[in-house]
């Protein structure tokens, strides 16, 4: 225990170390970095709908019965282990795997001489959920069940093999995000086996163990994550909270039942870059796009008012503008790039209208392709038009 311990001290300390790296990062909301980015130091990029290849190596020590009052420590010391996760990330939160990982393992003093090799196979399921993920460092947690094998090889004979089911299996680690698609990090974890039935010499049944006891293998190493395919998101920041004075008491203002529950009016789907704010004066704007709607309200207009001022006849006349729109995750892939693109058309039309030369304008569709919500209020933030700045 003393050595598990002490190997996972040095694992978790060496990990943080990568950190340094990213001390003058400002990520953007386009994965650029710049120093008038809106989201915070050390913000990363998230997977969302991808795939993921999990390796991880370390080592590995037992605790506890192996059946039929034996102690496993006397079969199995400790050992080195590797191992395989393939799963699939749902959100930047979660993810579901199937696991597997190999040990080749010492042979302990009630079968020392015995036996010459000692091999652990696991293979099973598992959950982990991300704490942090739109952070470079990101701890995790995965909780799992699965089967255990248990290989011991004498010499000149055939090997004989216990095996059970790993009841629980449970690991704490951290991320530490390399790219949007890599993470390296240190890792440790324990399980709860009980064996069940014993192989011996190759026999071709199985035999039960008399007496079902637990036994516990513990684990520390190092793992590494790869993400393929899918979407890397951004943690949004929301400007209007972030520039606009505290507001005064007001009389609450009716609107339809079906957006208050999405969404306070202190939240914005129209999302100003930063540089615009400062320079034309705009303080935030306040406006939310409804559940499946492309249309602009009188809140979105007295906005974007501003905006077409400051780029007609304000500081920033003549400049190039970028008009995109997004959607929530909800409805087919086809569909929401349409109906980001009429979003993001809402808003140039309009802007057009009030004076701001087409030929300055252009628009785009995101889709869901950035979107990060998984709830109501989440998704009312998907549903945005971002105003930025041109090339």
């Amino acid at each position: 225990m003393r050595t598990l311990s002490a190997i996972a001290t040095v694992l978790l300390v060496s990990a943080t170390g990568p950190a340094a790296y990213a001390q003058d990062h400002t990520a953007t909301n386009d994965g650029s970095s710049n120093d008038t980015g809106t989201t915070t130091r050390l913000d990363m990029r998230a997977p969302k709908r991808a795939l993921e290849l999990g390796v991880n190596g370390g080592y590995t020590q037992p605790v506890g019965e192996l059946g039929d009052d034996l102690s496993i420590r006397g079969v199995v010391i400790a050992g080195g282990a590797v191992g395989l996760a393939l799963g699939y990330r749902f959100d930047p939160h979660w993810s579901l795997e199937g696991t597997s990982q190999f040990q080749q393992l010492l042979a302990g003093p009630g079968v020392e001489g015995t036996y010459t090799t000692l091999r652990g196979l696991t293979t099973g399921v598992q959950g982990t959920y991300h704490f942090r993920p739109y952070r470079m460092i990101d701890p995790y947690a995965s909780l799992g069940t699965g089967y255990r094998m248990l290989w011991l090889v004498p010499t000149g004979t055939p090997n004989s093999m216990v095996h059970g089911f790993e009841l629980a299996k449970a690991t704490l680690g951290v991320d530490v995000r390399m790219t949007p698609s890599f993470a390296l990090g240190p890792m440790i974890g324990a399980d709860v086996n009980v064996f069940v039935w014993n192989n011996a010499d190759g026999a071709a049944s199985n035999v039960q163990l008399k007496a079902l006891r637990p036994s516990t293998f513990l684990f520390a190493g190092i793992g590494g994550r790869f993400d393929a395919g899918g979407y890397r998101v951004t943690r949004q920041p929301v400007v209007a909270q972030q520039l606009a004075p505290a507001p005064a008491p007001a009389a609450v203002v009716s609107r339809p039942a079906a957006a208050r529950s999405e969404r306070p009016m202190t939240f914005t789907a129209i999302s100003i870059e930063r540089r615009i704010l400062e320079t034309c004066k705009i303080e935030g704007p306040k406006a939310y796009f409804d559940f499946d709607k492309a249309n602009l309200k009188d809140t979105d207009q007295s906005t974007l008012d501003l905006v077409a001022t400051c780029f007609t006849t304000g500081p920033l006349k003549g400049s190039a503008m970028k008009v995109v729109g997004h959607t929530d995750p909800r409805g087919s892939d086809e569909y929401n790039q349409k109906l980001g693109q009429s979003r993001a058309e809402s808003v140039s039309d309009y802007l057009s209208e009030k004076g701001v030369p087409a030929p300055e304008m252009s628009t785009e569709s995101r889709g869901e392709q950035d979107a990060v919500g998984s709830d109501e209020i989440g998704w009312a933030y998907d549903r945005r038009v971002d105003i930025r700045l041109g090339n």
